[in-house]
């Protein structure tokens, strides 16, 4: 949170990694950010998905077709936020280079990092009581 709003600086923190910007393109950079996301997200999905698995098993001894529609469906709208983010991303990186884009993206850091440590705060101040 303290350096989301900008209060401290953590260089690991600043998505370089080591490195310049040169070294984090390409096949290198995605494979990283794709490792990166998917240990972001993976958990996140999981309860996304569980459901969908398990009315999928469950209708699977009625046949094979509505449990795969299901599976299919799920996966499609998965996949459609995935390449609709793919198919604008230049545009939003122009954006975000603009000096509008730069100052929204400046305030959006500063108000999850607030969001951040309030939250961190209150989870410690439960955590206190807990003892």
């Amino acid at each position: 949170g303290l350096h989301l709003t900008g209060l401290i600086h953590v260089r690991f923190l600043s998505l370089g990694l080591g490195g310049d910007a040169a070294e984090r393109r390409g096949l290198r950079g995605a494979l990283v950010l794709g490792i990166l996301s998917g240990l972001a997200i993976g958990p996140c999905s999981i309860a996304y998905v569980s459901p969908v698995l398990s009315l999928a098993l469950a209708l699977a001894p009625g046949g094979w077709l509505k449990p795969l529609g299901l599976v299919l469906a799920y996966a499609v709208g998965y996949c459609a936020v995935l390449v609709l983010a793919g198919t604008f991303a230049q545009l939003a990186s122009r954006w975000l280079q603009s000096e509008r884009g730069d100052r929204a993206l400046r305030a959006v850091n500063v108000l999850c990092g607030v969001v951040l440590i309030a939250v961190g705060s209150y989870l410690l101040y439960e955590l206190h009581s807990l003892l």
